[in-house]
């Protein structure tokens, strides 16, 4: 079965620790593992990043105490 071709998103995110972070694409898949990642690139330094999607949605504890998820949508 053919996979649809990757779709760019662009939406910032905030991460809990504090950078901005802006996605690439939510739906690339591991070549190993098949599983869902999200790649998304620092609007810091530009460096680019990939992590699984359930690491991208999964709950943490922020600075402040709150439990949010990982990468906040729509930061500024």
């Amino acid at each position: 079965m053919a996979r649809k071709p990757l779709r760019p998103h662009y939406q910032v995110f905030r991460h809990y620790r504090g950078g901005l972070y802006r996605v690439l694409f939510d739906d690339a898949r591991c070549s190993d593992t098949g599983v869902t990642m999200v790649v998304y690139a620092s609007l810091e330094n530009g460096h680019i990043f990939t992590r699984s999607l359930a690491q991208w949605t999964e709950a943490v504890a922020w600075p402040d105490g709150r439990t949010q998820a990982r990468f906040l949508k729509g930061a500024s």
